[in-house]
């Protein structure tokens, strides 16, 4: 008798917390696949700010791989500022590809004001 409501609430119990931990679990998993490390922590509290944490997550790891270690703060903080990422991190690598010494912030601060960081890079060069 006391069986059938305790399974039920388990039941339900497990499946509320799949539903919170799954999606930074999902990224967690991304970021050791490539050899990083981050805390599990912050990408949760990332879904909890509701942030997009597979464009944060996918972009920091290309800009690892790299060898442009940025924070992945700066990233998040650029994503809540309403900057484009993606297109940040593929100018900050095609910049360190061509020799011109850009930093993040640099061309976070160029996108913010609506300029084409990429477009920029390349004919910087």
């Amino acid at each position: 008798m006391i069986a059938l409501p305790m399974a039920l609430f388990l039941g339900t119990s497990l499946a509320l917390l799949g539903i919170v931990i799954y999606p930074p679990l999902r990224s967690y998993w991304a970021i050791r696949n490539s050899g990083l490390r981050f805390p599990f922590r912050e990408l949760f509290f990332m879904q909890i700010r509701k942030t997009c944490r597979r464009d944060i997550v996918n972009n920091w790891i290309q800009l690892h791989q790299g060898d442009l270690p940025v924070a992945m703060a700066a990233l998040e903080v650029h994503l809540l500022a309403k900057g484009n990422v993606s297109t940040t991190t593929r100018a900050l690598l095609l910049a360190k590809e061509k020799g011109i010494p850009y930093t993040f912030q640099q061309l976070a601060a160029m996108d913010l004001r609506g300029d084409d960081v990429v477009k920029h890079v390349r004919l910087m060069s």
